[in-house]
């Protein structure tokens, strides 16, 4: 027998990031609040014992009173034109807002099964099983740091500059040893030696001083810890100061957050089943699922993080962090053939009595572990970003229990070694950073029973045993 489905089924919305998240913005979506208002905030009309004079410090007395000092206070409605366009520098802190075209996510699935009947009462099933989410909700960051930016003078990107001063930061070269780089010399131009003073100056005003090599020494800890967004806002105002265009948007300090609906998933899965219906006293039912199960970010709708780089959602395209490739189950029950009628008997009805009527049963479940997810750093995605994952650049298998350095392609495990000097500096390299492959331990579960069905139950339970792997 061969069946077949398809099917589109839609998401439901979740009012934290499509409703909720925007109301922290500016403009027609912004939430108007009318903070502490006190008593007498209706003048005349406010009841007994209202004493505003203790202000917001005092609120237990000089807070208003619902239904005590007259009609309840609302906020005023300020004029707003279209569009909104918050003061420059920074008229708004964080910039939320949702995507005019946003669309409900949805799952397109597909199933196809072939079955055949086998000999000893059995049946054999495989089939193949798609599950496809497009449109699913997820935010971007249109603040994100521009990696792939080239120097126009140089040809040099500003991704290529990073990794070759990473890589010198993670092999602990001096200082005056960091070799300048065409894309910070051309791009902070006369840094070492500018002695600008206000609330972001980092020049040092030391002439001795590349731009590079200024820069490292006022964000080293934004190369080791590949903290791209926090060193391209510290170059942003670097830049102004030195009479530069800045990279960031003068308008919004913070973030350019927009709530959209271009994330997707990809879940594909072989199964196979073998069935065995009640015959001789014995039943089971054995499933074994091969799958895979991919996707950009993983998060829930009510996670307010964006992509590691908005300029590439599929950045982190990679195992799902509830992927499991290998999945068994397995059930079985067996009635004893032992007492009166059965193969084992005694001939007597008090000893066929005692043995007959038992059975014994069990259930066994296996699977491969979840991925490991290790992150550090970001690709320059916003203050929102998911961290980058992890490559390792050597087997975690040959690791013991206690910490290790120098393991990983970015940040190493005790935060303080950030990879080897050959591998240490390629957070960059990796067009498609794919989450890692290495998964937690196997998880095997076993239990059995055995019992008897008698005119009076009674039974016993041997053992639940699990196992972890």
């Amino acid at each position: 027998m061969t069946r077949a489905g398809f099917g589109i089924y839609y998401d439901r919305i979740n009012n934290v990031q499509s409703v909720e998240i925007p109301q922290f913005g500016v403009g027609f979506a912004q939430t108007l609040v009318q903070k502490s208002p006190l008593c007498n905030v209706n003048g005349a009309s406010a009841g007994a014992n209202c004493n505003a004079a203790a202000g917001t410090n005092g609120i237990g007395g000089s807070g208003f009173r619902v239904g005590v000092d007259g009609t309840i206070p609302v906020p005023g409605f300020p004029t707003v034109t279209s569009p909104v366009k918050p003061a420059s520098p920074f008229g708004e802190f964080l910039s939320f807002s949702l995507d005019p075209s946003f669309k409900v996510g949805r799952s397109y699935s597909f199933d196809f099964t072939v079955q055949r009947e086998l000999p000893g009462n059995m049946l054999m099933e495989i089939g193949y099983i798609g599950r496809l989410g497009r449109s699913l909700p997820n935010s971007i960051d249109f603040d994100s740091s521009p990696y792939m930016l080239k120097d126009q003078a140089s040809g040099q990107t500003f991704a290529q500059a990073f990794d070759a001063v990473a890589a010198q930061v993670s092999a602990h070269t001096p200082l005056a040893n960091i070799a300048p780089q065409p894309w910070f010399e051309n791009q902070l131009p006369g840094f070492g030696a500018s002695s600008a003073s206000g609330p972001f100056a980092q020049g040092r005003g030391d002439p001795t001083l590349t731009a590079t090599q200024c820069l490292v020494s006022r964000n080293g800890g934004a190369f080791q810890a590949r903290s791209v967004n926090a060193l391209f806002q510290s170059m942003g105002f670097d830049r102004e100061l030195l009479g530069e265009t800045a990279y960031n948007n003068l308008q919004v300090f913070l973030a350019l957050f927009v709530r959209t609906h271009i994330d997707l998933s990809n879940y594909h899965a072989a199964t196979f089943t073998l069935r065995k219906r009640p015959s001789h006293g014995l039943q089971f039912d054995l499933n074994y699922t091969f799958s895979k199960s991919l996707d950009q970010l993983g998060g829930v709708q009510n996670n307010a993080g964006t992509y590691a780089s908005s300029f590439n959602p599929n950045l982190q395209y990679g195992p799902s962090l509830f992927d499991r490739t290998h999945v068994f189950n397995a059930i079985f029950n067996y009635d004893l053939p032992a007492g009166k009628g059965h193969k084992f008997s005694f001939s007597n009805s008090v000893l066929d009595k005692i043995i007959s009527g038992w059975y014994v049963t069990g259930v066994f479940r296996a699977n491969s572990g979840l991925p490991i997810p290790v992150v550090g750093g970001d690709f320059g995605g916003g203050p929102f970003s998911n961290s980058v994952n992890m490559i390792a650049t050597v087997d975690p298998s040959s690791l013991g229990a206690s910490a290790h350095s120098s393991v990983c392609g970015s940040a190493g495990l005790n935060g303080l070694t950030y990879g080897s000097a050959g591998d240490g500096g390629r957070e960059h390299r990796r067009p498609r950073r794919l989450r890692t492959s290495r998964s937690r331990p196997w998880l095997v579960e076993f239990g059995f029973a055995a019992g008897e069905n008698d005119v009076v139950p009674r039974a016993f339970q041997s053992g639940d045993f699990r196992r972890l792997l």
